[in-house]
């Protein structure tokens, strides 16, 4: 590093002229040296991160090193440039959207959807999803690819109206909600992984999910159990959170199975097509939680997506999840200050 006199140039607007100390000139594209994620056009240090990486007492930079640069800015530049801009051309956008979904013209049932972050995303989830269980009424993984700090997913897209939009007669929906309890048996049916067995807030990347104490605006950590969870989310470390919890609330937390959960099962999300369920969207903050985790998604009435008769249906003796997991839920709304 030492070697390298750290000299820019720019020489007509399309190359780059490094000049080692010894006198050398050496001339690259600007793509080449831009190509890199970390690497901002303005930046003083842009030439001497790549030194960094790649400098040695010799001067002569081999073509391998050149090949593997090219490779990388054309597999993480080029092609996903090329793809978004080929699917943006043939997407509309969708009005009053929050999730970033651009819908593909001509009536072709497909949509793009934008996920601000690069792992723990709608992708990781639906790959995942659509292996271990193909017959679940949920969209279907096209393509995926990374641009900038972004994740696009190509996904096919499910007929039906959402039940926020558009609403149905109070017998309809209790048949559509009965649906969505069978479609969380099945969800909760899948298997955790052995080289997972027991953590939480783990998603189908092996990442965290968006964390509840900041409003999900940041992504937790995973935790090894559900115990390790909520002691956290009580501001405790393990030891004091189990000193501190009734012996029988611990064994019920510890018990809870760990099960794949839709964190965002709202109205918006459960699509239905002449009165019956047609398929559940948006799994992009879905992952590996405690069983009773999903029981909060129909009992908050405050939460925005969940309208009262929603909110009501679920409260009905008939509606009930079974007696063990109920009896988790009742412990937890105890240890949760926050919404989920």
């Amino acid at each position: 590093m030492s070697s390298i006199h750290d000299t820019l140039r720019l020489i007509d607007c399309c190359q780059l002229v490094l000049q080692p100390r010894c006198g050398e000139l050496l001339l690259l594209p600007p793509t080449v040296l831009l190509g890199h994620s970390d690497v901002k056009w303005k930046e003083a240090t842009t030439i001497r991160f790549y030194f960094t990486l790649m400098a040695s007492s010799s001067h002569v930079w081999s073509l391998p090193f050149f090949a593997a640069t090219i490779y990388s800015w054309f597999t993480h530049r080029v092609i996903p440039t090329v793809k978004f801009t080929f699917y943006y051309l043939f997407t509309t956008e969708r009005s009053n959207d929050s999730h970033r979904v651009r819908l593909f013209r001509f009536g072709i049932p497909i949509v793009m959807k934008e996920t601000p972050r690069t792992v723990s995303t709608e992708a990781d989830a639906l790959r995942f999803l659509n292996t271990t269980c193909s017959d679940l009424p949920i969209p279907r993984l096209l393509d995926s690819f990374v641009l900038g700090d972004s994740t696009y997913t190509i996904m096919t897209k499910l007929p039906g109206h959402n039940l926020l939009d558009r609403s149905l007669p109070s017998d309809q929906l209790e048949v559509v909600a009965k649906e969505v309890l069978d479609f969380l048996h099945r969800l909760w049916q899948i298997e955790q992984p052995d080289n997972c067995k027991g953590q939480v807030m783990r998603s189908a990347s092996g990442h965290g999910l968006p964390n509840p104490m900041t409003l999900h605006s940041n992504l937790s950590n995973t935790f090894p159990s559900t115990l390790h969870c909520y002691a956290l989310m009580n501001f405790k470390d393990l030891n004091h959170f189990i000193a501190d919890t009734a012996p029988s609330t611990l064994e019920h937390l510890a018990n809870d199975p760990v099960c794949w959960v839709h964190t965002d099962l709202r109205l918006q999300n459960i699509l239905v097509l002449d009165g019956r369920l047609s398929g559940i969207v948006d799994w992009e903050d879905s992952g590996w939680l405690p069983r009773h985790w999903q029981l909060h998604m129909f009992r908050n009435v405050y939460m925005h997506g969940i309208t009262f008769e929603w909110w009501a249906l679920w409260k009905k003796e008939r509606m009930r999840f079974d007696e063990a997991v109920e009896a988790v839920y009742e412990l937890s709304t105890g240890l949760i200050t926050y919404p989920l």
